[in-house]
């Protein structure tokens, strides 16, 4: 095959080697296979996506680091010397919850006025099969290029778990130079997403008869006046993409019978962060608040714990991938203005790992949790041809 000269003759023939309607079918398999994390068993799913990986060319190599937990790493090598960029999608799906409140029943991938159906579709199985097109259309294309393109399939990924990218990292299976994270953003790119601080806070007081409450001291009074202390606050900093950080108590439990003053209550606490922000930083701005409390209330007691931290994270705007992703997407007349993600994604994790991570993937987030989850085989077809531009101009010979 005669190679492409020009940029113009470059997308003509990646364009003309993708297959949609191979794209389509690829995907409707994928969305037929539930993989319901919880309670959390990838098998069926990896067993599924494994010969499209095969049948590209990809050497697999799959990880199950606990019993039904099972990632997969498919690496295309092009047998030139060049970059790996890693192509990270996750197998789970959330719980499709109740059937009757679906349009298209959530595991037959219904394909309705140009629209499919199902959970997984948007999030992010759809993804993943315009991905394996757009590689498999650079592979047959004729285009030139170099390095590997590493298939990073995890699973665990729906409920933040450690058996998907956080174990192919310990595995040694994620090292890549750069890596798209193919969550959906509508096809705009994300470069910097915030990260995640769980607290439990405690409130303390002492128990006495319900029905002589002057005996005693109420933990949940207390913790009446510490929620909106919590919510109420504001901060100095914010981020261009990200603006500033939030909280939101999502969890409140206390006493132990209606006829006691209740000796303790809790809430669990959900503080996003910014880039930069530390476990120790945003502790410490928890603990003021109780301080202050404290300080007005000689009865006030309370107690902070972090129970979980997950980093922000940002990519350079030069960084190569941040180009590169641009360069595909203004190819395709689409916006290359960078957006940040309110919510976690993988790409902290491959971050922390020293992997510049982007997050670019069709679909429109709102959907993906939802009875409605959907997306327009447009959106499909053209986030295969905006990654094959995107591994084209990435993986181009120097």
């Amino acid at each position: 095959m005669e190679l492409p000269r020009s940029l113009d003759d470059l997308d003509h023939a990646l364009d003309a080697s993708l297959d949609g309607d191979a794209l389509l079918e690829r995907a409707r398999e994928l969305v037929r296979v539930p993989s319901e994390n919880p309670p959390g068993d990838e098998r069926a799913i990896a067993a599924a996506v494994s010969p499209h990986l095969e049948a590209i060319g990809c050497q697999v190599t799959e990880i199950e680091p606990a019993p039904g937990r099972v990632s997969l790493v498919g690496t295309l090598d092009s047998g030139r010397r060049g970059p790996t960029l890693a192509l990270n999608g996750h197998l789970d799906v959330v719980p499709a919850g109740p059937l009757d409140a679906w349009e298209h029943p959530p595991y037959e991938a219904v394909v309705a006025d140009g629209v499919l159906h199902g959970r997984g579709s948007c999030d992010m199985k759809g993804a993943i099969s315009a991905a394996l097109e757009a590689a498999r259309a650079l592979v047959t294309s004729g285009v030139p290029w170099c390095g590997r393109i590493a298939f990073q399939l995890a699973a665990d990924e729906e409920t933040l778990g450690p058996h998907g990218t956080r174990a192919l990292v310990a595995a040694g299976l994620a090292g890549a130079d750069a890596a798209v994270v193919a969550e959906p953003t509508g096809m705009r790119l994300a470069t910097a997403e915030r990260g995640a601080a769980w607290f439990v806070l405690r409130t303390l007081g002492k128990a006495a008869h319900g029905s002589r409450p002057a005996d005693g001291i109420s933990a949940i009074r207390a913790m009446a006046k510490l929620v909106p202390s919590l919510l109420d606050q504001t901060w100095d900093r914010s981020h261009p993409l990200l603006g500033g950080p939030s909280v939101n108590v999502g969890v409140i439990r206390g006493g132990d019978k209606i006829n006691m003053v209740p000796a303790w209550c809790e809430i669990e606490v959900d503080r996003r962060t910014l880039p930069g922000e530390t476990p120790e930083q945003v502790t410490v701005e928890l603990q003021r608040i109780v301080d202050r409390l404290a300080a007005t209330d000689p009865e006030f007691r309370g107690e902070v714990s972090l129970t979980a931290f997950e980093v922000a994270c940002a990519v350079d705007q030069e960084a190569p991938i941040v180009r590169a992703a641009g360069a595909a997407l203004r190819g395709l007349g689409r916006s290359t203005e960078p957006i940040g993600m309110a919510g976690a994604t993988d790409a902290r994790i491959l971050d922390e790992a020293g992997v510049p991570a982007i997050v670019l993937g069709p679909g429109d987030l709102s959907l993906a949790h939802s009875t409605a989850e959907r997306v327009a085989v447009a959106d499909l077809i053209t986030a295969g041809r905006a990654y094959a531009r995107l591994f084209a101009t990435f993986l181009a010979p120097g």
